[in-house]
């Protein structure tokens, strides 16, 4: 049941639709809505560092409670033992780029060239014996 219009209640109306009309209304949610979304992306501390923390987060508390003891330390073993086989390979790299970069070259394929790591197809296809020429083929 609906209450009578009184002319207290059309007054009472009138008066809201003049102060917070549709247009109004509509501005203020824009405006809240808003500044939700900023105060929400201010707040939110998202880093690439983030997602490697939640991952180390995962395989040190989730992993160790609800996996088996055995099977989680048989996995560390495993990642261990595949770092071991990369490692020197990334020292390598990681010396290679200081060493461009103390050089000063712009290009990693120029370093490379220039200390004879590198080699161009052309003179790769004459130390194999073949070329890659097309009038060659018949």
């Amino acid at each position: 049941m609906t209450t009578p219009l009184t002319k207290e209640n059309k007054e009472k109306q009138r008066t809201y639709d003049n102060i917070y009309g549709n247009d109004q209304r509509r501005y203020i949610v824009e405006d809240l809505n808003k500044k939700w979304m900023q105060l929400t992306l201010q707040n939110s501390p998202v880093t690439p560092l983030e997602h490697c923390e939640w991952l180390n987060k995962l395989f040190l508390e989730v992993w160790s409670n609800y996996i088996n003891p055995k099977l989680s330390l048989r996995f560390a073993s495993i990642v261990e033992r595949r770092l071991k086989h990369i490692k020197s390979r990334l020292i390598l790299m990681t010396n290679l780029i200081k060493e461009s970069i103390r050089m000063g070259y712009n290009d990693f394929g120029e370093f490379y060239y220039a200390h004879g790591q590198l080699v161009s197809n052309t003179q790769q296809a004459t130390k194999d014996g073949s070329t890659n020429r097309e009038d060659d083929d018949c």
